[in-house]
């Protein structure tokens, strides 16, 4: 492996044990997996829960995944793939074996050719698996963004792509949406519903509302998490 890659990134964040379950979203997510839907976008501006939900996803699923929180340093074409490659092989040491030599001792690997062989060797898995890129809004390499259009139009069915962005990236979301191989979870779908408001301010912060408090917070917050949560701290 590449020495110099930094291994946090490739843990999801901890879940705290009184954290809303977004059942609701969870079963789409699922649904949608368990349909062959091959992708999974989840856009939205902070606060909106984005890597909490993935993370619950990923977890509750029972799959095999990897995760790689991105950040601006892995806008080098190399250092990206070189951290793709090393989460999938948390999964099975076999997953782009074949080309990894040519990735870690060349400055220039045909990353066409490495990603060929990475799909190529997660289809010889034969089980789902699923890949969550975190952050992918901090993304800006025009190079790895036709990488990744490559990588997605050509996972097989049991390759669940997931990624979290504040912001649409430049990938072919119009031509997976025509297809059927997009799941989309935007603001509208992130904002909690009154109940989970209630289950947020209640149960996890312990507050006591009343259905009519909940339902005006809920409101005035539009559903928004962190301005829930903001709310919440100044009535404690």
């Amino acid at each position: 492996m590449f020495d110099n890659l930094l291994k946090t990134k490739l843990f999801p964040p901890p879940t705290r044990s009184n954290q809303v379950k977004r059942d609701n979203l969870l079963a789409k997510l699922t649904l949608a997996r368990q349909q062959g839907v091959t992708c999974t976008l989840i856009s939205a501006p902070p606060g909106f829960g984005k890597t909490t939900l993935v993370v619950d996803y990923a977890r509750s699923s029972g799959l095999p995944f990897a995760w790689l929180a991105l950040d601006e340093s892995d806008n080098d074409l190399l250092r990206f793939w070189r951290y793709i490659d090393t989460a999938l092989v948390s999964i099975d040491s076999r997953i782009g074996e074949t080309v990894r030599s040519a990735l870690y001792e060349s400055q220039t690997p045909n990353i066409q050719e490495f990603i060929t062989c990475l799909v190529n060797d997660v289809i010889g898995l034969e089980k789902d698996i699923i890949l969550v890129l975190d952050d992918y809004h901090l993304i800006s390499n025009k190079v790895i963004h036709e990488g990744m259009a490559f990588l997605i139009n050509h996972l097989p069915p049991f390759f669940n792509l997931v990624i979290a962005t504040r912001a649409d990236p430049p990938l072919p979301i119009s031509r997976l949406r025509a297809q059927g191989q997009l799941m989309e979870l935007r603001v509208a779908d992130l904002r909690f519903t009154t109940d989970e408001a209630s289950a947020f301010l209640n149960t996890s912060m312990n507050l006591g509302l009343t259905v009519t408090d909940v339902e005006k917070l809920e409101a005035r917050t539009e559903g928004w998490v962190v301005g829930l949560q903001l709310a919440a701290l100044s009535m404690q």
